[in-house]
């Protein structure tokens, strides 16, 4: 028995003198597992950053179990990994400035500390880890592992206290790497490393802080053998379907259809409805969440500023107040490096709204029939027509009897016997028996009467239905007008192409859509720039006429196309799960169902309040027939006038025939 215990503890001293390698192949083999496109290998010099203080166990001291020094081994595995040429190659060091890496999803960073303190490795990582993090550019998406080169009494400790370090930069795909006690197993296999990680929300309490480590495998040896001892996926998911019931911190405001129906229940707001609040319930649902929405921020979606913070749910989001946003939020990811995005689930546009044109006031019922150059064409024939006439019969009564002409040898009688015709009024004279006068009067009554029964045939038309003004449709006509242009300061930086080219004096920047919006549906001179899928829910809710026609009208060019997505946190837990349901709700048309739901509901709600005209039998009022009685007042007063105007000059006739005769 003694013989079994003494080679035993051979074994254990060789191989711990051979440590150096069992390591060298542990991080190998890790590495073969992941398959990854670079290795960018971490380590630290004297040179140290100053960071916040850490809660470790600062008792705790490693000791070294390696024959060579701790730089003997870095250069041994840096050594193995370049000769294997498998992968490219990078080295980082804390000590030197201005390192930059073009970093790739499929990358995976090994650091390493040689510290034999505890506090000294965690700080060592901790300097590490924010030179791979510096710039908005970083992805905390990345692996990581974390090497202690010295064997400490308690792993778990310092497996814990290493995780912290990397969560506070929000790596979360991440193992430390622990030399272990030489334990023996089943079989005689001997404990060489562990390999540590942990896992969030395991409970309401813990959720998203990292309270503990959890040994994930071992790497061991027998018979000069190394493997993992049970052959687990290193990287696993993190965040599971069922979160415990922890919170999740959401920024939103009121904004139709997306988010409606804001409601204060104590200290908590809630929103009970919208197409973005129904998607984040049932993704909170399956996953076991609670929501908990911060207050709306006046900012909307906010701005940049110039140092480089954002105001708004983007500024929310990026510092960590909340955990995500919703409300039609475009993806920015051109302007914005310090957030994460989820997938795509509306493909919204920008384009131009203007008030929807007015209907034509029905006095001009009469007139417009014909268009203004018929109307100009006719006028030009009647004189004509009346012209040739007078000619023709003065050119007749040379040869004939004066008194046969006389109904047309006068220029004015001419054109008033030509006018009774036109409103289908008999001549005051018989025309004569000569053929040139009969054939023009001939033919000016039959052109008269095809003008009138065309006339006629529409006339009711246009007295119930007198048709609106012309509508603009088309950026250009915008432009080419004295239109206001109304534009969103948040869409400018974002979203509008090439906004240089809107004259600067008419264009309008406000930090409020709905004023623009209030102002076009009153008829005001504006045209405004906005997204489709918010403006197409709220004309249906807020902005339909007494007569059931839309306020507000888009201009059918479509500036540009919009990603609608949800920002996240840079490093978000939630991200991976949120777009595996938003994948499978789009794909079972369950989104589009919730958006024509609610286009329907607003519709239905709307056209309740309304009471629209049947307009298959219309009875005809005194508001139909404005334009008749609109003449009819005209032509008496004409009338009138043209009578005082004969009793004036009759009575001065009379008085200056008097006036003769005194004489």
């Amino acid at each position: 028995m003694k013989i079994i215990w003494l080679i035993l503890v051979l074994n254990i001293n060789l191989i711990a003198a051979d440590l150096q390698e069992n390591l060298i192949n542990c991080l190998y083999h890790i590495t073969n597992q992941i398959n990854p496109s670079s290795l960018i290998f971490v380590t630290s010099n004297n040179l140290q950053l100053q960071f916040g203080e850490m809660k470790t166990n600062f008792s705790l001291q490693g000791e070294s179990v390696y024959r060579s020094n701790d730089k003997e081994i870095i250069d041994s595995i840096l050594q193995r990994f370049h000769h294997s040429s498998k992968w490219p190659i990078a080295l980082l060091s804390t000590g030197i400035s201005k390192q930059k890496i073009v970093q790739n999803l499929h990358d995976f960073y090994i650091l390493i500390t040689d510290k034999g303190e505890l506090s000294g490795a965690v700080k060592d990582i901790e300097q590490q880890t924010y030179l791979t993090t510096i710039g908005k550019d970083s992805n905390l998406r990345i692996k990581y592992i974390a090497i202690v080169l010295h064997r400490f009494e308690d792993a778990n400790v310092v497996a814990k206290d290493v995780l912290s370090v990397l969560w506070k930069y929000k790596i979360i795909n991440a193992i430390v790497l622990v030399p272990t006690k030489h334990n023996f197993f089943v079989n005689n296999t001997i404990s060489l490393f562990g390999v540590y990680t942990w896992f969030p929300f395991g409970s309401e309490r813990r959720c998203a802080n990292v309270s503990d480590a959890v040994l994930l495998d071992r790497w061991v040896s027998y018979n000069s053998k190394q493997y993992f001892l049970n052959a687990l996926t290193l990287f696993p998911y993190k965040t599971t379907r069922n979160l415990n019931s922890c919170p999740l911190t959401v920024s939103a405001f009121e904004f139709e259809p997306s988010v409606i129906n804001k409601k204060e229940i104590g200290d908590e707001l809630i929103y009970e409805d919208g197409t973005d609040v129904r998607l984040l319930k049932e993704i909170a649902s399956r996953m076991n969440m609670k929501i908990r929405y911060r207050k709306p921020t006046p900012d909307y979606w906010g701005v940049a500023l110039k140092n480089g913070s954002w105001t708004g749910l983007t500024g929310e989001v990026m510092t960590g107040y909340s955990d995500m946003a919703i409300d039609c939020f475009y993806n920015r990811a051109h302007l914005n490096k310090g957030l994460e995005y989820s997938t795509v689930y509306i493909i919204d546009y920008l384009g131009w709204y203007v008030p929807c044109a007015k209907r034509i006031g029905r006095w001009k019922s009469l007139i417009k029939v014909f268009d203004l150059s018929l109307w100009l064409g006719f006028l030009a024939t009647y004189v004509v027509v009346s012209i040739f006439m007078w000619i023709i019969a003065k050119l007749n009564s040379l040869l004939g009897s004066y008194q046969e002409y006389i109904a047309y040898k006068n220029i004015i009688k001419c054109f008033l016997n030509f006018w009774a015709i036109i409103v289908e009024e008999s001549a005051s004279n018989n025309p004569t028996r000569v053929p040139s006068i009969r054939i023009v009067f001939l033919t000016w009554v039959i052109y008269c009467w095809c003008v009138n029964t065309i006339y006629q045939s529409n006339l009711v038309t246009f007295m119930v239905s007198p048709g609106y003004e012309h509508q603009f449709s088309t950026e250009k006509e915008i432009l080419d007008s004295d239109m206001l242009l109304c534009m969103v300061d948040t869409l400018i930086t974002c979203c509008i192409p090439n906004p240089d080219v809107y004259p600067s004096g008419r264009v309008h920047t406000s930090s409020s859509y709905n004023v623009c919006v209030d102002t076009i549906a009153k008829g005001h001179n504006l045209a405004f720039l906005f997204n489709r899928y918010h403006l197409e829910y709220v004309t249906l809710r807020k902005y339909i006429g007494s007569s059931g026609r839309p306020l507000i009208c888009p201009i059918a060019e479509e500036l540009s196309s919009q990603r609608v997505v949800m920002p996240f946190t840079k490093g978000s837990l939630y991200l991976e799960r949120f777009n595996y349901f938003i994948t499978h709700i789009l794909e079972a048309g369950i989104f589009n169902h919730w958006h024509d739901d609610m286009k329907y509901t607003a519709t239905l709600k709307t056209m309740i309040g309304l009471q629209i005209q049947d307009e298959e039998y219309i009875k005809l009022s005194l508001q139909h027939l404005q334009s008749p009685f609109l003449f009819l007042i005209l032509g008496y007063l004409v009338s009138l006038l043209t009578f005082a105007i004969e009793f004036i000059s009759g009575l001065k006739k009379t008085k200056e025939a008097e006036v003769q005769i005194l004489k």
